[in-house]
C-alpha cells in the first residue's frame, strides 16, 4: 500500500490526477479523516466530473453521514452515466427515500429487481417505500414473499412484524 506522504508527494508533481486524488480519499477515509476525505472527493468531482469512482465514494461518505439529499446529487451523476449500474441505482434509492422521495426511490427499486430480482437490499428498500408511501398491503406482500425467498435474511420478518404491529396498533385507534 501506498503511505499518505507518498500520495502527496504524487499529487504535487500531478494535482489534478482524479485516480490519485481519489486514492488519497481512500486512504484518508481508512484513517478516519472524513472531512479529509470528503474534501478531495468534492475536489475531484469539481475538476473532473466524468470520474465517477469519486462521484460514487462521495454519494457513499454524504450517505454514511446521513446526507441524503447530497448523496442523491452524486449517484444522479453517476447514474446518468452508468444507469444500468444495480449499486448505483440501490445507493439511489436507499438516498431518495431517506431523504423523502420513496415514489422516485420505487422507480429505481423495481428497475433493479426486473433486471436481478434477487438482490435483497433492492427487495427490502422496495418494501420499506411502499411502507413509506402507505401502500401496506403491498409492503405487506412483499415482505412475505421475500421470506420465502430468502428465509435466512432476519430482516425481512422483523420488518413484517413491524408493520403488522404498526397496522394493528392504527386499527385500534
Amino acid at each position: 500500500p501506498v503511505s499518505l506522504d507518498e500520495l502527496r508527494r504524487q499529487l504535487e508533481r500531478d494535482p489534478d490526477n482524479p485516480a490519485l486524488r481519489h486514492r488519497l480519499a481512500t486512504v484518508l477515509q481508512s484513517q478516519g479523516d472524513l472531512a479529509g476525505a470528503l474534501t478531495e472527493l468534492r475536489r475531484v468531482v469539481h475538476t473532473s466530473p466524468n470520474f465517477h469512482p469519486s462521484q460514487y465514494s462521495l454519494g457513499v461518505l454524504l450517505q454514511q453521514q446521513g446526507r441524503h439529499q447530497e448523496a442523491v446529487q452524486a449517484f444522479s451523476a453517476v447514474f446518468r452515466a452508468e444507469p444500468s449500474d444495480a449499486a448505483v441505482r440501490i445507493r439511489l434509492a436507499f438516498s431518495l427515500r431517506q431523504a423523502g422521495d420513496p415514489e422516485a426511490a420505487l422507480e429505481h427499486y423495481r428497475a433493479v429487481l426486473d433486471e436481478t430480482p434477487g438482490l435483497v437490499d433492492a427487495r427490502f428498500g422496495h418494501a420499506m417505500a411502499l411502507v413509506q408511501l402507505s401502500r401496506y398491503r403491498e409492503a405487506r406482500n412483499d415482505l412475505e414473499s421475500a421470506i420465502e425467498d430468502f428465509p435466512e435474511e432476519p430482516g425481512f420478518p422483523h420488518a413484517l412484524a413491524r408493520l403488522r404491529s404498526e397496522e394493528h396498533t392504527s386499527e385500534l385507534q
